[in-house]
């Protein structure tokens, strides 16, 4: 059964494979819904921003802007 209101997630990572299992794993939660990845902090800000999601997964080492920049702009 689906919730009316589920959590809704984005994940930050520039490793393909650590989207690939995040994005497994919620996608089989019931209360949370997936709404999408980047691969770096500039994309990561930009989705967050589209989307506002409930949760937002960053991983603190990316090239460029890095994970810890992109929280910092996040929480602006």
């Amino acid at each position: 059964m689906r919730n009316d209101n589920p959590i809704r997630v984005i994940c930050i990572d520039d490793h393909p494979l650590i989207l690939a299992g995040v994005r497994s794993m919620l996608q089989a939660e019931t209360d949370m819904l997936y709404i999408g990845e980047a691969a770096n902090g500039e994309e990561g800000v930009a989705m967050f921003r589209e989307n506002l999601p409930d949760v937002t997964l960053v991983e603190r080492r990316l090239e460029g802007t890095s994970g810890t920049e992109a929280i910092a702009t996040i929480r602006r």
